[in-house]
């Protein structure tokens, strides 16, 4: 997860939003039907952590708020509030509509194998649905970003919000 996290912000800048959407979605979706289907092998469990840690860097928040800054410049802001609010309200429902009932019907393997099919179909929504925009990075040559106050905040301040996750 470590190495994720750290590494993952210094790839996806070589990928457009839509394009890290495309592949991530179904690496997620690929490590969570993995996990279902690892039956207790550790060795499985960890590659299909990989894997799905590797498609969350992609397609997860990082990559969301590139695209709703690139695609809502004047009000990003507002942009980001309103999605981080169907998030969590999506998110809750569901839980309760999705993952319990599935969970219920077909034991929580069965239901790690079938929220992973449900999320690698996001990656197609995502080429059909989502505007092409430039790459997620953008040009950052001669920036030295750790030399500036405001991104060692930033630094401790999501990591110490992650860390409470």
């Amino acid at each position: 997860t470590i190495l994720t996290l750290a590494l993952g912000p210094l790839f996806v800048r070589w990928f457009t939003p839509r394009g890290a959407m495309v592949l991530g979605a179904p690496l997620c979706g690929a490590g969570l039907a993995l996990m279902g289907l690892s039956g207790g092998r550790l060795g499985v469990y960890f590659a299909a952590w990989l894997i799905y840690m590797t498609g969350w860097v992609l397609s997860g928040p990082l990559m969301h708020q590139i695209l709703l800054t690139q695609c809502y410049p004047q009000r990003r802001g507002a942009a980001i509030a309103v999605a981080y609010f169907g998030i969590s309200f999506f998110g809750a429902l569901s839980v309760a509509a999705v993952a319990r009932p599935l969970t219920g019907f077909v034991g929580f393997e069965g239901a790690l194998i079938g929220i992973g099919l449900l999320a690698g179909l996001a990656g197609p929504l995502s080429w059909a649905l989502l505007p092409q925009t430039g790459r997620g990075g953008g040009d950052h040559r001669g920036i030295a970003p750790w030399r500036e106050r405001a991104f060692w905040i930033l630094l401790v301040g999501t990591t110490l919000s992650i860390s409470a996750v």
